[in-house]
C-alpha cells in the first residue's frame, strides 16, 4: 500500500488549495445549521399541547 501510495503521487501529484478547503468548511457549517434551524422554527411554531396529542 505504501508503494503504491508513492507512485500514484510520483505520476498523479495532487494539490489541495486552502482556500477551497476553507470553502468546504463553510458551507458544511451552512449546512449544519440550516438543516438545524429550521426543524427548530418549525417546532417552536406549534401548540404543545396539540403537538403532544399525536404521540
Amino acid at each position: 500500500a505504501y508503494g503504491l501510495s508513492f507512485a500514484i503521487s510520483k505520476f498523479l501529484p495532487s494539490e489541495m488549495p486552502i482556500s477551497l478547503a476553507i470553502l468546504a468548511v463553510i458551507l458544511s457549517l451552512a449546512v449544519g445549521i440550516i438543516s438545524g434551524l429550521v426543524p427548530s422554527y418549525r417546532a417552536a411554531k406549534l401548540d404543545p399541547i396539540e403537538a403532544l396529542s399525536y404521540d
